[in-house]
Order: C-alpha cells, then structure tokens, then sequence
C-alpha cells in the first residue's frame, strides 16, 4: 500500500473517533492494521492495534444495555491482545515495555467484566504490577514518551484501585506510587511538544492526588487537614493547567473528566455544580455512560446538600435530587460503575435514604410513615448485599449508616417492645461494625468520626429508654453520654480547620450534639442523682451557645 494511503485511512480513523464515532474509527484502524501487517511492520501494526482497543472500549462506554458494553469490552480486550501477539514478533529490546503494557491494558478492562469486588481488586494489582514493569522498561531504555503513554492510559487504576483499599497506609502508600511516577511523567513531557500527553499526565497525577485533597465529597483523611488543604490547592491547580490544553485540543471527554474532578476538589457546593454541569454536557457529547453516570450521581449529592430551608422547597428540592440519582444509575447499570461517593442519597443505598427522608420530613400520617419506613428497611437491606459485594468499605459503610438509621427510627415508632428492642440492637450492631471500618481508612476525619459516635450514642440512647432492668439502663445511657462526649471531642477538633476555609455549616451540627448530650446528661441526673452529671448538662448548654452565636443562631440562648 502507498504511504500516503496507510496515512489518509489513519486520519480518516482520527475524524471519526473526534466525532466519537468509535465504531466507524475502527473500521478504518482495521484496513490500516491489514495492510501493515503484510509489510511485517509489527512495531506500527501493535501500535494501531492498542488503538482498536481503546476504540472498542470507549464504544462500550457508549452501550445501551450491560449485553453491548460486554461484547464492545470484550472486543476492546481481544485488540490489545492482538497488540500482544504484534509486539512479541520484535526483537527482545524493543517488545518488552509494549507488550507489558498492552497486557496491563486488557487486564484493566477486564475489571469491567468481574463480579465482585475481591475479583476487581485481584484485577487491578495485576494491572498495576504490570504497569510497574512497562515503566521501568520504558525508563531504562530512555523510551519517556511511551513510559508517559503507559501512564495516561492506565489512569483508572488508581482511582479504582484507592477505593478498594480498607488500610489507610496502604492506600497512602498506593497515592505515593502514583505520584512518583506522575512527576516522571510531568518532568519527561517538559521536553517534548505534546499537549495531549501533557494534559492527561497532569489529569492522571491529580486523580491519585485527590485521595488525600478532596475535603468533600472523595477525600480520605489519611494525612492532616492542613495537608489535605495543600494538596486540595495542588490539585486544582494541576487541573486548571490541563483544562487550557483539552479545550484547545477539542477533547471533550478529557475535559469533561476535568470538571468532574474539579467539582471534587472545588470543596464550595455553588462553585462544584457548575463543574458537574459542565462534565454532564461533556457527557452527552461524547454519549459516555462513566461521565454521564459519575456527574448526574454527582448532582444528586450536589442537589441533596443544597436540600435546606422549609418543607415544601426541600420536597421540589428531594425530587430534584432522585431524578439525578435515577438517570445516573440507568447509565451505571450498564457499566456496573460503583461510584465511591460518600453521601446520602448515593448508590446503592440512595433510594433506601430518600425513602427514610420522606418517612421522617415530610409524610405526617403515621401508618404512611411506618410503610415508608418499611421500604426503607427492605431498600437498605438490599443496599447492604450490594455494598458488601463491591467490597468497596466507603460503600459498605454508607450502606450500614443509613440502614442504622432506618432501624432507629422504625424502633422509635414501634409500639411492640420486643421488636422495637430488637431493632435497636440491629441499629447497634451495624453502628459498631461501622465505626470499625471507618477509624482505619480515617484518621484524620475527626468530624465525621465525631457523627458516627454521636449517632452511636442516639441509639443507645434509645436502647437504654425501652430497657426495663434499672442496672441495664443506667449503663446503656452511661455509655451513650460517653459516646456522645467522644463525639463532641472529635468534631471540636475540626472545627477550627473548617474555620480557616470559611466552612460554618458544621457549627450547627456541633451544637446540637451538645444540646443532646445535655439532654442525656440530665437524664442520667435523674437516674443517678449524681449532680456531676447536672453541672456538665449546664456546661455543654453553655457550649452549644458559643456555638450558635459564632452564626447568630440566637435561639439556643432564648431556650436555655
């Protein structure tokens, strides 16, 4: 074939996948592969194969049902095989670092395919084992183009992988890997004129940054606030820089994945939602059901934070939401996408919470309430199985909170005893299991650390008011006050952080955990006698003013 038709049918590959096209480009990549595999050009023929995967891969993410996106990803896997087969027909010291990463590729894509959670995560070691091995390869031949390729094109695997982690120091260890190999790639790319490459490496070094950055909604505080805050600015910053070159480059995938990520890191809910908004319509351009399902469910969290004021504006405001979460999950279940977002209405436990928020906000009959909060319970306990099956612990734990919830408050209106009592311990059981998962992945998430005990003492509170044994009670509401009182001591520990970045919203939270544990002190005034337990009441009643006044939340003061 001349050379200049192996170029025309490799631009016109190009003009296709620009329109996202990716079923037509791989037509066109295909005659492109035939004719240099009959010039024996295996290096090229390898080259154009990796392509024929990535095509096929991004038409998966195009499917309309989970059938299609398996066949297309399926497809996508077999290329890079091919890939495989070209490169290991070249001379030792050229195939290595090509053929490790086109391995790499396909056992990544194969993650789509796994069941569970346990199988995703063997998948993604093996993927970064093997990317380990192309990088050195490429580094040690002085190929730094091809090590920053490898890079880019593996860029979920951190992202997924982080989120499978349930040791706080292994994630960290896994974030510090990546960022390793970012600054090689970053400082590689300075010499060469490569926009794209460049734009994709600040993007794929700012996923991993984003672990210990994202104050809300991703971050895992395995590093200090004022860290996180650090590499918060960090990561913006990386973003702005490669945001400049994919608008100029016409990338809409690429800058739709730049405004989700930060949306991530903005921390401000009105500033996020318009980086939401803008990876949406990157989303619908590109018909990309990983970025149309990650902003839509983005959205809904976004949407559900904004949910304040009086009834009638937070309902239009909750249907809002859900009609977010809705759309997201029908392109989520295409892709079996689990997004690690920690929030409320969040898969796959967002229909069980907006059920609990209907029973507990709005509906005022009370036989409506006890069979919405009846649906709660069996939308949660669904949630649980798929939670635990992810094996992802931030979902496993979203799934436990709001299923404790849903018990509490179906304990609180039951009239039977003996199932409102084994309600409660269910709620307490899951609460422990909870604070378990989380302490590890957390250390430094000292305020929502500070909820999950506070929640804790609620129900044990509870537990203590239905409890008949006099010994029994006095030590259930015992540990509560001291559950609560751990609470209050991890939250106050943040506050002054949340402070400096001008966040005040949690003043209020804090307050009313004082407030409760007041109330539970003077409770077990009247249990006990003991007047220690009234003077620290009046103390923690005391604290909860300073706390509203610091908002002029006046009416704490009026009712005390």
């Amino acid at each position: 074939m001349p050379k200049i038709e192996l170029i025309d049918l490799l631009a016109r590959a190009r003009e296709n996948e620009k329109r996202y096209d990716w079923i037509a480009a791989v037509e066109f990549h295909e005659k492109s592969l035939g004719h240099l595999s009959q010039q024996r050009d295996s290096l090229r023929a390898g080259e154009v194969a990796e392509r024929i995967g990535y095509c096929f891969h991004r038409a998966a993410m195009q499917a309309k049902d989970r059938s299609e996106f398996e066949d297309k990803m399926k497809m996508a896997i077999g290329a890079y095989q091919r890939a495989q087969g070209f490169y290991e027909l070249l001379p030792d010291p050229q195939k290595a670092g090509s053929k490790l990463r086109s391995i790499a590729v396909a056992t990544y894509l194969s993650y789509w395919l796994a069941s569970d959670g346990v199988e995703k995560r063997k998948l993604l070691d093996e993927c970064l084992e093997l990317e380990d091995k192309a990088l050195t390869h490429f580094l040690q031949s002085g190929k730094m183009l091809e090590y920053c390729r490898t890079y880019n094109a593996l860029w979920p695997v951190f992202f997924f992988r982080g989120y499978l982690e349930w040791d706080g120091q292994a994630l960290l260890r896994l974030i510090n890997r990546g960022m390793e190999w970012g600054r090689k790639v970053i400082s590689a790319l300075s010499e060469h004129d490569n926009p794209y490459e460049v734009a994709w490496a600040y993007f794929t070094s700012a996923t991993c940054l984003t672990f210990v950055a994202s104050i809300d909604p991703l971050g895992v505080f395995i590093v200090d606030p004022d860290e996180m805050e650090k590499n918060r600015l960090e990561v913006i910053a990386s973003i702005e820089k490669a945001l400049v070159l994919s608008e100029k480059l016409e990338d809409a995938f690429l800058t739709g994945l730049l405004h989700l990520w930060l949306g991530f890191n903005i921390g401000r809910l009105t500033a996020s939602r318009s980086n939401y908004e803008k990876a949406l319509d990157s989303g619908v351009i590109t018909r990309d059901n990983f970025l149309n399902g990650a902003s839509l469910e983005m959205l809904a969290y976004n949407t559900n934070w904004q949910n304040f004021g009086e009834s009638t504006q937070r309902r239009k405001l909750m249907e809002a939401v859900m009609e977010f979460y809705d759309k997201a999950l029908q392109h989520n279940s295409i892709t079996h996408f689990q997004n690690p977002l920690r929030g409320p209405i969040t898969a796959p436990f967002g229909r069980a919470a907006y059920y609990f928020e209907k029973a507990k906000k709005w509906e005022t009959d009370q036989r409506k309430r006890k069979e919405l909060l009846e649906m709660a319970e069996n939308a949660g306990i669904e949630a649980l199985k798929l939670a635990r099956n992810s094996d992802m612990p931030g979902t496993i734990a979203g799934a436990l909170f709001t299923l404790s919830k849903i018990l509490t408050e179906r304990a609180r209106l039951d009239s039977d005893l003996a199932q409102k009592r084994n309600r409660l311990k269910k709620a307490i059981e899951y609460r422990e299991e909870l604070i378990k998962i989380e302490a590890p992945l957390g250390p430094f998430d000292y305020f929502n650390h500070g909820l999950l005990w506070s929640y804790f003492a609620e129900t044990k509170a509870n537990l203590s008011e239905v409890e008949s044994n006099p010994h029994e009670r006095k030590r259930l509401l015992q540990e509560a006050v001291m559950h609560k009182e751990r609470s209050i001591e991890l939250c106050t520990k943040m506050i002054p952080y949340y402070e400096r970045i001008g966040w005040f919203n949690h003043l209020p939270v804090l307050g009313e955990i004082l407030d409760r544990c007041a109330a539970m002190l003077t409770n077990l005034h009247g249990l006990t006698k003991q007047s220690d337990n009234l003077r620290r009441a009046i103390e923690m009643l005391h604290e909860a003013i300073k706390s509203a006044k610091k908002q002029d939340l006046v009416s704490l003061e009026a009712e005390f």
